[in-house]
């Protein structure tokens, strides 16, 4: 069920590395995507500890993509 509901797919039969890592890249920039929406919304509602919790998670998440992105050369 939640499968079905999640805009993150469920990846089968990745054989490489770089192949692995786009995938992984692309389900991080969605997953981004998505906080920046709950983002707008904490501020919206001016619920600062969520949006304190969800600004520092994109942050992490941010400079994690970037360092895939250096190792994949994209």
């Amino acid at each position: 069920a939640y499968l079905k509901a999640s805009e993150v797919k469920e990846q089968r039969d990745l054989t490489g590395a770089r192949e692995t890592v786009a995938c992984v890249m692309a389900d991080m920039g969605t997953l981004i995507a998505l906080q920046r929406g709950v983002l707008r919304l904490a501020e919206d509602a001016g619920d600062e500890a969520t949006a304190t919790l969800v600004g520092d998670n994109i942050t992490v998440m941010e400079k994690d993509l970037w360092m895939l992105r250096a190792y994949s050369g994209k």
